[in-house]
């Protein structure tokens, strides 16, 4: 009985985001001579389905375009690297109903949790010289390089305010990086995408 009116409550989400990426690279050792990495912003959008099974619980499939990369500084100047992924995860939703404990004939505010898997790929990408100011396209396939694919686990917790026929959602979230990125030995050792994402958008319901 428990089941059948949790279940009539489900809601199906579509939504929309965009947002910012806080990108890095983590590696398994020092390249040295001087040779350092730093953080990226790069840009975030997405789409994605929430399946409820019941109010508080759902399966999020994401489909995100995410530019990921660092910045490589060295004696002789900084290289910027800037990848453009194309992610797709499935993620798990536990969502913290009315929060503010709000009558139902006031705006409610939910919280909520994301975490899950996800995989990408990447068939573009550019390097700029910062002390000319150049930009070339990156090669995947050049001498020591980054594979194509990646793969790594999202962690996140966002808010949801119902307005109109939907929700405006903000996100939180950490990408992290589990599959190493070099197709060969290179002079940082094991090389890995992380990345810190927020995000805002609008979410329609779709059934319910």
């Amino acid at each position: 009985m428990l089941y059948l009116v949790l279940d009539t409550q489900a809601q199906n989400l579509f939504g929309m985001k965009g947002g910012v990426n806080i990108a890095y690279v983590t590696t398994s050792r020092d390249a040295g001579g001087g040779v350092s990495n730093r953080k990226i912003t790069g840009g975030v959008t997405g789409l994605y389905f929430d399946f409820e099974k019941t109010d508080n619980i759902a399966i999020r499939p994401e489909f995100n375009f995410i530019q990921k990369g660092f910045i490589r500084e060295t004696p002789f100047g900084d290289r910027i690297y800037r990848l453009n992924y194309f992610d797709l995860a499935v993620l798990f939703k536990y969502r913290f109903t009315n929060i503010n404990n709000s009558p139902k004939k006031r705006k409610q505010l939910h919280i909520f949790l994301l975490a899950g898997p996800f995989v990408g790929y990447s068939g573009s990408g550019k390097i700029t010289a910062t002390e000319t100011g150049k930009t070339f396209p990156y090669n995947f396939n050049g001498g020591v390089s980054l594979i194509h694919q990646d793969a790594g686990l999202v962690f996140a917790s966002g808010l949801e305010l119902p307005v109109g026929k939907g929700y405006l959602v903000t996100d939180f979230r950490y990408n992290l990086g589990l599959l190493p990125l070099t197709n060969s030995s290179s002079s940082n050792g094991v090389v890995k995408n992380h990345g810190f994402i927020a995000s805002a958008g609008y979410a329609f319901l779709i059934s319910k």
